[in-house]
């Protein structure tokens, strides 16, 4: 991507690769910024998940990602979550068994540091951030890894609705939310969090050094993804009354909540290449839900894809008519639309959006009405904070605290919800949309269409199909 290449003809096979995750974003020695520069959007070239396909595709025997909280995006502890939970592939075919990857993980960079060099991963990200970047042997690092392994097949479930259309039912608006999390894991010490920010584990004792009986945490997922569920339910319960009362709808609409979207959404990758309630070339568009606004009411909406398919042209509709102004990615150095599943179906060319909540929340103004929250400027008097500083600082005290400490925990539960000042009037917000936004393409004619390509080149591959369907 961008005509760069970190591999510069270099045989990986039969080896393990220590990669960077995220993008270059520095300006390079000749003044270029490839990808957009440090501001930019992460691409899907930066995600994780692709640098596996990658590594997988050169023959690779393994990987260790390094983990810096700025670089993924997310802290240490929501990787010691995924690592007490089992690993989760799709059974593929014997070519795919032949390319896994025999080992992969995350290695902390402090970790590295303390062990080998105190300035060694900012000496690595400044080498990979120019084109000139040269792949090589790391002569001073050497790693033994000892690990049992158990392997067990299972079954998973993707669970699927249909209300059928009434006169044009072969179309479809397809509506998802993923309805697993990560489960429940067995904590053996005094840590509720089973490990500090250095990756080191407990040792099973408290402070007194004496031996605790395990104790089970639950890893609700109110919000991820319990909350995008209900959002799917509700709607799908509105529709159904409203096509058995005769007054909707011309298309179809379904309903599909996959499983293991944690397992990097294994499950919507399954039914975007075994759809079973339409074929994908009928599909006019997908609306993914994960999560929901809980902290108040926004004066802007998000769709993550929007600018890139006129599906966005139909959200902007239905905020307008909601009072409300349309905002892009909120977070975008995350790739917030690389990480849900509506990425899979994007990937088989059919247009699609992820439905989230703005940042500009309407509580923010009570922060400007505290007079210990003024601003003060070079040491001088403070002054009132302006509306903008106030809603990103009402917008860090509640979706970052949410992001840093109750993403992919066992915090993130009912209880939490149930404790703020207002957990429902931003979630009817988004509903709202969400109602407008099907209803409008059950009801129309409209057939989305891609505005670039530049997320993944099938998208292009399927669009002459689509075309004849017009």
């Amino acid at each position: 991507s961008d005509r760069w290449d970190d591999f510069k003809g270099i045989d990986l096979k039969g080896k393990v690769a220590l990669c960077l995750v995220n993008q270059p974003r520095e300006v390079d020695s000749d003044g270029s910024a490839a990808f957009g520069g440090s501001n930019a959007p992460l691409s899907y070239y930066g995600r994780w998940a692709y640098k596996l396909e990658e590594l997988r595709r050169r023959q690779a025997d393994g990987v260790f990602l390094l983990h810096t909280d700025e670089m993924a995006g997310y802290g240490w502890n929501v990787i010691k979550s995924g690592a007490f939970v089992d690993s989760l592939e799709l059974r593929g075919s014997e070519k795919d068994r032949e390319n896994a990857l025999l080992l992969r993980g995350w290695l902390n960079s402090k970790v590295l540091e303390e062990h080998v060099d105190s300035g060694m991963v900012e000496r690595m990200v400044r080498s990979a951030n120019s084109k000139a970047f040269q792949p090589h042997a790391l002569g001073s690092v050497k790693m033994e890894v000892a690990a049992e392994i158990g392997q067990r097949k299972l079954s998973g479930l993707n669970v699927v609705g249909i209300l059928k259309g009434k006169s044009n039912p072969k179309e479809v608006v397809m509506m998802t939310a993923h309805f697993d999390h990560l489960g429940t894991r067995n904590v053996s010490n005094g840590d509720a969090d089973g490990a500090d920010d250095s990756g080191r584990e407990g040792d099973g004792s408290d402070e007194s050094g004496v031996n605790q009986e395990p104790q089970q945490e639950v890893y609700h997922g109110a919000l991820d993804n319990a909350a995008g569920v209900g959002k799917l339910l509700a709607i799908a319960r509105v529709f159904g009354k409203l096509s058995a009362s005769g007054t909707c709808c011309a298309r179809s609409l379904v309903m599909l909540s996959p499983t293991a979207e944690e397992a990097v959404l294994l499950g919507s990758t399954h039914y975007a290449s075994n759809p079973s309630a339409a074929a994908l070339s009928k599909v006019v568009g997908v609306l993914n839900f994960d999560g929901m606004n809980v902290w108040g009411k926004t004066r802007d909406q998000v769709a993550l894809g929007s600018q890139h398919n006129t599906l966005g042209e139909v959200f902007t509709h239905a905020v307008h008519a909601e009072k409300m102004s349309v905002s892009h990615d909120i977070m975008p150095l995350q790739g917030l639309f690389f990480r849900s599943d509506q990425l899979p179906f994007a990937r088989k060319g059919v247009p699609a959006l992820k439905l989230t909540h703005g940042r500009r929340f309407e509580r923010a103004q009570l922060l400007m009405a505290g007079e210990d929250l003024g601003v003060a400027v070079g040491g001088g008097p403070r002054r009132m904070m302006s509306m903008q500083e106030a809603e990103q600082k009402y917008f860090n005290q509640t979706v970052g605290e949410y992001q840093a400490n109750r993403y992919h925990q066992p915090s993130d539960s009912f209880e939490y919800v149930e404790s703020l000042p207002d957990a429902y009037s931003g979630a009817m917000q988004e509903m709202r949309v969400a109602m407008r936004l099907v209803y409008g393409l059950l009801q129309s004619r409209m057939r989305p269409r891609w505005n670039s390509t530049e997320f993944l080149a099938s998208a292009e591959a399927t669009r002459s199909e689509r075309e004849r369907m017009r």
